[in-house]
């Protein structure tokens, strides 16, 4: 007989509430969505960077330190398969000290994509502590300019973590990447 869904729709349902208090959601599965969070990281950079002195933006930093940046330090993650994925396998990884050197270079090296992906990526974490603290759920995330990279991003890096894709590593991110990776 065919699985009954309904405990993990209204699951689903619960998390998709408090995603949406962060941006438009929308739901592309029965555990599984996207939740556009342009306006408010434009929101977030305009107040973190107009403060006068750094303090605001390194404090920011200061709590996504943890956050993957795909296409750096993450070469096993991206070699595994969909299915091998799909079984559950988890790619926890600690960050290398070249992830730590991307978050923690001076402010004036960031691009404006890459300080909106890092407000993204503050914005995520939030949202990932509240449907955490709220409903005792973890989850994972990409953050990207697109929807395909977020999709991968948030693949790369399980359980209940986040992985940010910066424009200009999508080239390297997709290099040692299977195809059968790439949905779409």
């Amino acid at each position: 007989g065919k699985a009954d869904l309904t405990i993990y729709r209204k699951a689903g349902a619960k998390v998709i509430e408090i995603l949406s208090n962060f941006g438009q959601v929308e739901r592309a599965s029965v555990d599984e969505a996207y939740l556009d969070i342009s306006q408010k990281a434009n929101e977030l950079l305009e107040k973190v960077s107009s403060n006068l002195n750094k303090n605001a933006w390194n404090e920011m930093i200061s709590k996504i330190i943890k956050t993957h940046v795909a296409g750096i330090g993450d070469e096993n993650s991206t070699k595994l398969s969909r299915s091998e994925i799909t079984r559950g396998h988890s790619c926890v990884s600690s960050n290398s000290d070249f992830v730590l050197e991307w978050w923690q270079r001076p402010y004036y090296e960031w691009s404006k994509k890459e300080m909106l992906l890092a407000c993204g990526a503050c914005l995520i974490n939030e949202a990932r502590e509240e449907v955490k603290s709220n409903l005792n759920y973890s989850c994972s995330a990409g953050i990207a300019h697109n929807k395909p990279m977020a999709k991968l991003a948030s693949s790369l890096h399980k359980p209940d973590q986040q992985t940010v894709v910066p424009e200009k590593n999508v080239p390297k991110l997709l290099e040692t990447l299977p195809i059968e990776r790439i949905k779409g």
